[in-house]
Order: C-alpha cells, then sequence, then structure tokens
C-alpha cells in the first residue's frame, strides 16, 4: 500500500509568487522613448526595461523558480 499523495502548500505558494513576480517584471515594468519629428509625426517605442536579453533571462529564470518549486510541491 501507498500513502496518499500530499502537496506541500509552501512550495506551491512560492511557485505561484515566483509566477506573478515574473509575469509583473515582464508586463508592467516597461520604458519607452518619443521622438518628435519636424515633418510633423512622432514616433514612439517600448519595451522591456533590461531590453530582449533581460526579458529572455527573467523568462528563464522566472519558469525555472516556478518549475522546480511545482515539481518539489508535488513530488511523493
Amino acid at each position: 500500500m501507498t500513502a496518499p499523495r500530499r502537496i506541500r502548500w509552501g512550495w506551491l505558494a512560492v511557485a505561484l509568487v515566483a509566477a506573478a513576480v515574473t509575469l509583473f517584471l515582464l508586463l508592467g515594468v516597461r520604458v519607452g522613448t518619443c521622438v518628435d519629428s519636424v515633418a510633423g509625426y512622432s514616433e514612439c517605442t517600448s519595451g522591456p526595461v533590461g531590453g530582449m536579453p533581460g526579458a529572455v533571462g527573467t523568462a528563464g529564470i522566472g519558469l525555472g523558480v516556478v518549475g522546480l518549486s511545482a515539481r518539489r510541491a508535488f513530488r511523493r
């Protein structure tokens, strides 16, 4: 007979918080610039604060923490 699986709620909470922080960093923290032209038009751009390398790094670290925490939460 095997014991029933138990969820480790602390690790599940870590996974959820890490997912929320990662989403906030990727979607909520941005930087932008606008350039006005004499010809009468403006061009504005926006992107992640750390650029694309920073966004990829943030996503990788966030997914790693979420994955490891979820694995620890649901393993026997």
